[in-house]
């Protein structure tokens, strides 16, 4: 039996030619389930397939394991993707040199239409996905969720491609041949809106894809009917196991480059890795619940006075060897407590975080990125899209066990800079509490596993 598979933004197969079971085998395939013990804010079941009209709408990251399916079934297939949008002609030119392991991963994006790579923090994703949408020429959409990420790529089209790009974003809807936009923004437009926008582009490149299991993500790629589909990560994995769902919608992973590969090569830089011991303890409570035991945990981290002590003491070490450093944390009002501390004893130091305000936090960073300022003091804003090379500290004084998290608070340690020192990692261990111990070999494995490097234990 022939059926008709069309192809736009997802895939369409009409039901008619499948019996009950089968359309439910299919329909059941994609739904992905998050480990119900790792906070990551996809609450329940994410269904990338449903039934309507007639037809079963199917994820088109998933197009060559339909086709194996039906195909498997004995059914011919006739496909059909004149609803796909190769958009206009883009002109320009990568005015960049990549280095030779970004250019197979770069190749691979342009002959694999759709899917994603992965490049370690400081490996290069941006740059290498410019010299693919060149080489690709066509009118291209970026996808980014911060204005950090927006202002990166702005900077990063001027400079490589002498483009000056459109943006969207709040109120601000500019259209050109490539545009930044915020997935905030399309997020709240109608779907009829957001369909007519893809038909303009012919290549849509989603960045920092470990959060496309969110609705508003993966919503909005199964509105985009562009030939080419990219994805960029550093992470893609999560510890809630929904990466699942990047592949249903984007596709397979089409190339990645290791840690190991580019410390190799000399193009990240190795940190020495220091855990420090604390004498933090915590009382668990058997009558609390998990979100109000880990509520009053984080508030308990914030205001221990021999920790926040340990903390400005490892700052003031890497001051006087002429090392800005970079502590991140959990809590918004622990980074303002521990700024205001530094301050005490003559550290230049600020708080940054998404309450501070856009222009404030530019200036800030490049104070910093000057070599005005000692310490930053940052939440989880600076987990993604935060380029500062020169920097050789950083303090990881929240107790994190994400897999993820740390590789990308690593990440921003390695780059390599001139006349930059090999920089140091200082890792606080809570060993008294079982909890944070138990986060602390977590993050072990990835700096053992991962890095490759052998922390050093601290007395």
């Amino acid at each position: 039996m022939r059926v008709r598979l069309a192809v736009s933004s997802i895939l369409k197969l009409p039901s008619a030619g499948l019996t009950p079971e089968q359309r439910e085998d299919l329909l059941s395939r994609y739904v992905a389930t998050p480990d119900p013990s790792v906070a990551w804010g996809v609450g329940g079941p994410v269904k990338c397939a449903r039934e309507c009209g007639g037809d079963l709408l199917l994820p088109r990251g998933q197009l060559l394991d339909i086709l194996g399916y039906l195909n498997g079934l004995g059914h011919a297939v006739d496909l059909d993707d004149g609803k796909v949008s190769s958009g206009g002609q883009l002109g320009l030119d990568f005015q960049g040199k990549l280095h030779p392991y970004q250019q197979p991963v770069a190749e691979a994006l342009v002959q694999g239409c759709q899917g994603f790579v992965v490049l370690p923090c400081g490996g290069g994703k941006t740059v290498t996905a410019l010299s693919a949408m060149c080489a690709a020429g066509r009118t291209t959409l970026v996808l980014v969720h911060t204005k950090e990420l927006l202002v990166q790529w702005f900077l990063a089209l001027q400079k490589f491609c002498g483009a000056v790009p459109g943006q969207i974003r709040d109120k601000i809807c500019d259209i050109r041949p490539v545009t930044v936009a915020m997935i905030q923004t399309m997020a709240k437009w109608p779907a009829g809106d957001v369909l007519a926008l893809g038909g303009y582009f012919g290549t849509v490149i989603t960045d920092e894809i470990q959060h496309l299991p969110a609705l508003t993500w993966f919503g909005l790629q199964n509105l985009l009917a562009c030939r080419n589909r990219w994805g960029l990560s550093a992470t893609p994995s999560r510890s809630d196991g929904m990466h699942t769902v990047t592949g249903w919608v984007l596709g397979p992973k089409l190339a990645e480059v290791t840690y190991p590969e580019l410390l190799a090569g000399g193009h990240l830089m190795a940190p020495a890795i220091y855990v420090v011991p604390t004498t933090f303890t915590f009382q668990q409570s058997g009558e609390e619940e998990a979100p109000e035991m880990l509520a009053r945990l984080g508030r308990e981290v914030e205001h221990d006075d021999e920790r926040n002590q340990l903390i400005l003491r490892l700052v003031l070490t890497a001051q006087r060897e002429g090392r800005q450093t970079l502590v991140l944390v959990d809590r918004i009002r622990h980074g303002e407590r521990l700024a205001r501390l530094l301050a005490k004893v003559g550290v230049a130091a600020w708080p940054l975080s998404s309450r501070t305000p856009h222009t404030l936090r530019h200036a800030i960073l490049a104070k910093f990125q000057a070599g005005g300022l000692a310490c930053l003091v940052a939440t989880q804003l600076a987990d993604e899209g935060l380029d500062l090379p020169q920097l050789e500290s950083l303090i990881l004084a929240a107790p994190s066990r994400s897999a993820n998290r740390t590789q990308q608070r690593a990440g921003r340690l390695m780059r390599t800079a001139p006349g930059k020192r090999t920089p140091w990692l200082f890792d606080l261990a809570d060993s008294q509490v079982v909890l944070l111990a138990e986060r602390l070999a977590e993050r072990l494995k990835v700096y053992r596993g991962v890095l490759q490097v052998e922390p050093i234990f601290l007395a």
